[in-house]
């Protein structure tokens, strides 16, 4: 299985792109892995309908990303604080569900700062969240890879998890 994250904006925290990097590379262990990053729109203006628009230009330009180099048979899992909370173990259950379909490929998805578009959740195949707190993206992004690569270690039966 291939696992593609796709963000909108870079990781500019210092030690953040670090342990980012920590996390994917042992996460491509396991499966391969790629990161894309999309320029977020510029929130210039805060009323619903400057947000309407950023979220509809930003949700194009993410699902021209995801036919441009994800597999048609991919599914597409956001982040979003809607979503459902697993514990880790969930996380491992889902994944391999998706293993066991043959799907070829997962592709989780990390929005601008006015997170996604009503209509890109109905597509998405899975929403999750990182739990009730709010963390900035860029520290989503460190928490996501390291909660893949701690799935694909409880499935494979490394001892990670467990210390």
């Amino acid at each position: 299985m291939k696992i593609t994250l796709i963000v909108f904006g870079k990781l500019k925290t210092p030690g953040l792109r670090e342990a980012c990097d920590v996390y994917n590379k042992k996460l491509s262990h396991y499966c391969e892995f790629q990161e894309v990053e999309l320029k977020p729109t510029e929130v210039t203006e805060k009323s619903q309908a400057a947000s309407l628009k950023i979220k509809t230009d930003e949700a194009k330009r993410l699902e021209e990303k995801i036919a441009k180099v994800c597999s048609p048979r991919a599914k597409i899992v956001l982040l979003d604080e809607r979503g459902k909370s697993l514990p880790s173990e969930g996380w491992a259950k889902k994944i391999e569900s998706y293993q066991d379909s043959s799907v070829p490929e997962l592709v989780f998805c990390i929005g601008g700062s006015l997170g996604f578009l009503d209509e890109l959740r109905t597509k998405a195949d899975w929403c999750v969240n990182l739990g009730p707190q709010t963390t900035s993206h860029e520290l989503a992004r460190v928490i996501l890879s390291e909660q893949l690569y701690r799935a694909m270690s409880i499935l494979s039966g490394h001892p990670y998890h467990n210390i």
